[in-house]
């Protein structure tokens, strides 16, 4: 195994531990903010609940941009096409545009149906995914060219429509590919900038997650407070080292 993928292993086997360790701390607080209040406990969980939902749309919104980011390099190689480029090239330029076409639009899909759509990632990335459909070529331009729509909003490249494309006009294809790829460019730059709605959704769910662990350390504060004044018995003593070892994490 090289050093590479022993690093990449290490970093998992942590990245797993220390999920594992949060889960644990997370259930003793559980138990511990039962015996000390319920309905602490009720809110205590209820705010976990919300902390991961956020968490996952920072995660979801982090991996789009980078699938957004590769397709920007894409289409600005293919915003380069050269009119005397060859068909090899032509193709080569396609299929790389529309791999990271594809790439950014099923990270786009992965907030569909998952209960996730009216996350800050959900309403963010099904609003990029219109953005990035939209092309000022019409579909059957697209056909055109080999380029063929999904349902899901991907494409595919048919390189026998793109090959006959070239044949019948050279310079004509590759100037229309040219085209979709400087078009493209500049929505995925759009996407992508400081004030973009990929950056504002992610600040709005990093300020969420915010806002609940401050809420989170209060209450355990309270509970640990409350904890204190219950009682000094042995069974007092474990509850509040559960909630101390849980604020820790």
């Amino acid at each position: 195994m090289s050093a590479l993928s022993l690093s990449s292993a290490s970093t998992a086997a942590a990245a797993q531990s220390s999920t594992t360790a949060t889960t644990s701390a997370q259930s003793q607080a559980t138990s511990a903010l039962t015996k000390i209040s319920p309905a602490l406990a009720k809110a205590h969980d209820r705010l976990v609940a919300q902390l991961q939902v956020q968490s996952t749309s920072i995660s979801q919104l982090g991996q789009f941009k980078a699938a957004v980011s590769a397709l920007s390099g894409a289409a600005q190689s293919l915003a380069g096409t050269s009119a005397n480029a060859s068909l090899a090239d032509v193709t080569k330029q396609a299929e790389s545009f529309v791999t990271a076409f594809n790439a950014a639009i099923t990270q786009a899909n992965g907030t569909a149906g998952t209960g996730t759509s009216q996350t800050e990632a959900g309403k963010a990335l099904s609003s990029s995914k219109r953005t990035l459909s939209a092309s000022d070529a019409s579909r059957s331009q697209l056909t055109t060219m080999g380029l063929l729509r999904q349902p899901d909003g991907t494409l595919k490249l048919d390189a026998a429509s793109l090959k006959k494309a070239f044949a019948n006009s050279p310079s004509g294809t590759t100037s229309a590919l040219a085209q979709l790829g400087k078009v493209m460019a500049k929505r995925a730059d759009s996407e992508l900038s400081d004030k973009g709605r990929v950056a504002l959704a992610t600040d709005r769910a990093s300020s969420k997650a915010l806002s609940l662990k401050q809420q989170g350390s209060a209450l355990l504060s309270s509970a640990t407070q409350l904890a204190q004044a219950q009682s000094t018995t042995s069974n007092s003593w474990a509850t509040k080292q559960a909630l101390q070892r849980y604020s820790a994490t």
